[in-house]
């Protein structure tokens, strides 16, 4: 599960197991720090066949954004709220 939660974030925040279902349907994750090596946010992606491109941004379970690229780079579908909601959000996503 790299670039995911350990077991002692997923105990003080269990939301964070969702990503454990985007992890399941093709997601790579990935930490960014600051340059004191300070967690910044949790970055994920999943490319799709022909290009598209969804992307997800967590700062906290109460902030998170996902946003749809086709293949130009052109935004399809953008969402923020909290983690959970994010995440219902992209699972209802249609494959594009």
């Amino acid at each position: 599960m790299t670039g995911l939660p350990d077991d002692d974030a997923l105990a003080a925040f269990p939301e964070l197991a969702r990503l454990a279902e985007l992890r399941d349907a093709g997601w790579s994750f990935t930490p960014a720090h600051d340059d004191a090596g300070e967690l910044l946010q949790l970055n994920g992606v999943r490319e799709w066949p022909g290009g598209h491109v969804d992307a997800l941004r967590v700062r906290f379970v109460s902030d998170a954004a996902a946003m749809r690229c086709d293949q130009h780079g052109e935004v399809l579908w953008t969402f923020e709220g909290t983690l959970a909601d994010v995440v219902d959000g992209l699972v209802a996503l249609q494959p594009p």
